[in-house]
């Protein structure tokens, strides 16, 4: 299996043992010397186009619908290939009919003493 990071960042992630709930922030490192397990650099960037209409003004600020268009930047299913994306590029890759069991987004997202995303402790599949 060779998975393929195709977020404009590295993904981090780490062991299910090694990370706590932690209420509404999601998942905290259990120890504090917790090593990731895996790290996936950024091997590319998907995404999908996105469309504004603007709705009305709430206080000054706009308010749009948002409606998103096919992915770019996803290459074809390949066997024993699984690519990380942004759950919004899963989601285009859905409505624009591709084929999505060789998609992962992160899950259980880990969050440092301050709040700031970390990590991740597992993927999901839409």
């Amino acid at each position: 299996m060779k998975i393929i990071n195709l977020t404009p960042h590295e993904i981090t992630v780490f062991a299910s043992s090694d990370v706590k709930p932690a209420g509404q922030k999601g998942y905290a490192l259990a120890r504090a010397n917790a090593e990731p397990i895996y790290r996936f650099p950024s091997r590319g960037m998907s995404r999908a186009s996105a469309c504004e209409t603007p709705l009305k003004d709430c206080m000054g600020i706009p308010v749009f619908s948002m409606t998103y268009g096919d992915p770019e930047g996803v290459p074809e299913w390949q066997e024993g290939v699984m690519l990380i994306v942004s759950a919004l590029t899963a989601q285009a890759c859905k409505h624009a009919g591709r084929r999505t069991d060789d998609l992962l987004t992160t899950a259980r997202v880990v969050r440092d003493t301050d709040g700031r995303i970390i990590g991740c402790s597992a993927f999901a599949m839409l």
